[in-house]
């Protein structure tokens, strides 16, 4: 279905766009309302935005997390085939990708347990925290202009996620 979607950033300034949800979800009450998503072709589509084209800026991407899945599958992303990021699950791992370059988390986390995972650039770095802890930075200046929409659950609609999603969160 289609959805109303307000976002806030740091400085107060809104925005509100359309939000087209591809498949039913199925709403669970623990953590919040964590979405279901199951792996084949469930994802929310968030559209287009110039302000998430990051440049070689900072930015954060977050996410609680909950799947037993060991395939590649991504939480967030924005790609245009040429360049992009995401942050996801990759061989187990959580994993921040930009621009091909990735730093690869050491724990397990496909688990069946919640996990707050989070992908930060900041001062030509990108981190990868699990759980609060920080497993793995590389360094990173790729330059984020991508034509592409923000997508939650998949990645240019393939690598979908299979779990449970909640307080997915983009921060710059």
């Amino acid at each position: 279905g289609n959805y109303m979607v307000i976002v806030t950033d740091a400085s107060m300034c809104t925005a509100t766009d359309e939000v087209v949800i591809s498949k039913p979800y199925t709403p669970v009450t623990t953590p919040g309302n964590a979405l279901m998503f199951n792996g084949f072709d469930s994802y929310a589509d968030l559209g287009f935005g110039p302000e998430l084209d990051f440049g070689t800026g900072d930015f954060t991407l977050e996410a609680w997390v909950n799947t037993f899945a060991p395939m590649t599958q991504v939480v967030i992303g924005k790609s245009d085939m040429m360049n992009g990021f995401w942050l996801g699950v990759d061989n187990n791992k959580a994993v921040f990708n930009i621009g091909n370059v990735q730093a690869i988390g050491t724990t397990d986390v496909n688990d069946g347990y919640w996990h707050h995972i989070a992908g930060v650039r900041s001062g030509g770095m990108m981190h990868i925290y699990v759980n609060g802890q920080l497993e793995h930075s590389i360094a990173n200046t790729a330059n984020i202009n991508t034509m592409g929409n923000l997508e939650m659950g998949a990645y240019q609609g393939g690598f979908p996620f299979s779990g449970y999603l909640d307080e997915v969160r983009v921060w710059s």
